[in-house]
């Protein structure tokens, strides 16, 4: 299912013309892929990196309060799902 987690992708971190509902839907999306399927983005190495400079971008780049806010808990899930492993690869 990873062509599914790089079409959430696309959609929240890259269709910026998309309505924030758009967005939003996309990236709560891609937090439930995340919670779901955990133990595969460990093993999957290129995947979790796709996802982890999305995530930096996105920090720097998203204004949209709603769509941040979405980012938000798609970091919040990272760091839970994933603990040490994700957050030391953020510093």
């Amino acid at each position: 299912m990873p062509d599914f987690s790089l079409y959430v992708i696309m959609v929240f971190f890259r269709c910026e013309n998309e309505a924030s509902a758009v967005r939003q839907v996309a990236g709560l999306m891609l937090k439930d892929y995340i919670k779901l399927n955990s133990q595969m983005l460990v093993a999957n190495a290129e995947l979790l990196g796709i996802i982890r400079s999305q995530v930096v971008s996105g920090l720097q780049l998203i204004l949209d309060g709603p769509v941040r806010r979405t980012l938000g808990s798609i970091v919040t899930q990272l760091v839970s799902s994933l603990g040490d492993l994700y957050a030391s690869e953020m510093c």
